[in-house]
């Protein structure tokens, strides 16, 4: 039966891990929109170019009125020798993208700006540092709950990456 420690070291762990991804991600920032935009249709266009129209195979009469031209093909290594796979996503997206681009790009742009209405687009030392607070407060009542555990004989491990200042008391 899992105790009222373990389930608020528990609860804890969960918020620190939020914590550090949150941490972490303004300390990336993103790019500015409009180099996500320009690198948006640079992958469009890539995926796009992928797909090409096959006359040729058509006036013979065989085979389909397109190709697919992909550099992302990939061995496979199977029981009776080797095999040819191609990712169906991203072959479905590559065909989006060349046959009804501007659906795809008003879509993947939508969503794009979306993103950046909430996404943290510079560094912001401030909020990190006010992050990296509450992060240490919450580290210190992990660490007090897990040293009471001990007292009351029902240890909870560490962390693999706990931080030996906060386990010193420092």
């Amino acid at each position: 039966m899992t105790s009222k420690l373990e389930k608020r070291v528990s609860e804890i762990r969960a918020k620190v891990d939020t914590l550090r991804a949150e941490i972490e991600s303004l300390r990336e920032g993103v790019k500015p929109l409009e180099k996500a935009k320009q690198l948006l249709l640079t992958h469009v266009d890539r995926a796009a170019a992928e797909v090409e129209a096959a006359p040729d195979d058509m006036a013979k009469g065989r085979g389909q009125p397109y190709r697919y031209i992909s550099n992302a093909l990939t061995l496979v290594f199977g029981g009776q020798g080797e095999a040819l796979t191609i990712d169906p996503a991203h072959t479905a997206f590559a065909f989006a993208c060349r046959f009804n681009r501007e659906a795809v790009v008003g879509y993947l742009m939508s969503e794009l700006e979306e993103f950046y209405a909430s996404a943290p687009t510079i560094k912001d030392p401030a909020k990190i540092e006010k992050l990296q607070t509450e992060l240490r407060a919450l580290l210190k009542e992990e660490e007090a709950l897990i040293t009471e555990a001990k007292r009351l004989g029902e240890p909870i491990a560490r962390r693999s990456d706990a931080d030996v200042g906060v386990i010193l008391g420092l």
